[in-house]
């Protein structure tokens, strides 16, 4: 049975008799690292399971998403970040692998990802790492490594962009997120941090019109509306939460977390007929909905 290998393979990664890999959020490791310190991130899992997979004979490769929600419950807070997945081809079926312990929800198709872009996304992740550690003389290095293996990565300008502001280059800075944006116009993450870099430069009406792009932009991203259904939610303010999830759904009707936000807030509302409803029908996406993702968690409860 399909489903039965891939479990091995994944047992094989997990127990102790195996390669006992334990999930670690501290850095992104390289496959041979990740098993030496028996630790990975999301990236790493995928990473080694996709070499595995391949050792295996399995037809295996690297999903990649731009945009997907992240919710870390260990703070309650809320995060737009890429994301990739493994993908799995047995005879007719394809199984997608999905290590991220807190289950993102992407906005956008998912595409395969060559060799050179895999490389780009771990260097661009350990450029992250450094910076945030502080050490941004390596963190550049590693982001003109990331740009050398893919130069149309988006989050490696976003990320040198924030770099920059931290170093007060402000015009690096803009330079960086205008990159960004060249590559994909309706990038969240750029269109916010131009419009804040402009105004330091005291370019205010290029600032207005990037605003009025960053909301038409969230207009369209049902992540957007989410993050402020969540906000609202979080408030107690279930009237204003509900409307905002609903407003969600509309835009991504087979994403089954925005039912299942609705189903939370009719219960908080009172009405529990409802509230089962949205349950169910998040449940079948969960099921059988085009993207019901085989999502692996292994870490130890209470963490």
């Amino acid at each position: 049975q399909p489903k039965a290998r891939i479990k091995g393979l994944l047992d094989f990664i997990f127990e102790k008799d195996g390669l006992g890999l334990e999930y670690a959020d501290d850095r992104s490791r390289t496959v041979a690292r990740s098993i030496a310190d028996r630790k990975a991130n999301c990236l790493s899992f995928t990473l080694v399971f996709i070499e595995l997979a391949k050792a295996a004979n399995f037809k295996a490769r690297l999903l990649e998403s731009d945009q997907s929600l992240v919710w870390f419950s260990n703070d309650n807070n809320i995060y737009l970040a890429g994301h990739v997945s493994a993908q799995i081809k047995l005879g007719h079926n394809r199984f997608e692998v999905n290590f991220d312990p807190e289950t993102p929800m992407t906005h956008s198709n998912k595409r395969p990802a060559s060799a050179e872009r895999i490389v780009a996304h771990y260097y661009n992740n350990r450029a992250a790492e450094l910076m945030a550690e502080g050490d941004l003389k390596s963190a550049a290095a590693l982001y003109d490594a990331a740009e050398r293996m893919d130069p149309t990565l988006v989050s490696i300008y976003n990320n040198r962009g924030v770099m920059f502001r931290r170093q007060e280059n402000i015009e690096a800075a803009a330079k960086s997120f205008e990159r960004a944006l060249s590559l994909d116009h309706d990038d969240l993450s750029a269109l916010s941090n131009l419009v804040t870099v402009y105004r330091l430069q005291g370019r205010e009406g290029e600032a207005d019109r990037l605003a009025s792009d960053l909301s038409i932009a969230q207009r369209k991203n049902p992540l957007h509306y989410f993050i402020l259904g969540t906000q609202e939610e979080a408030a107690e303010s279930y009237a204003k939460a509900l409307d905002y999830y609903e407003q969600a759904f509309r835009l991504d009707k087979v994403e089954p977390a925005y039912l299942q936000a609705l189903a939370r807030v009719s219960e908080a509302m009172g009405n529990s007929e409802k509230a089962r409803l949205y349950n169910k029908r998040a449940n079948d996406l969960i099921k059988r909905g085009p993207r019901a993702l085989n999502v692996v968690d292994r870490r130890p409860r209470g963490r």
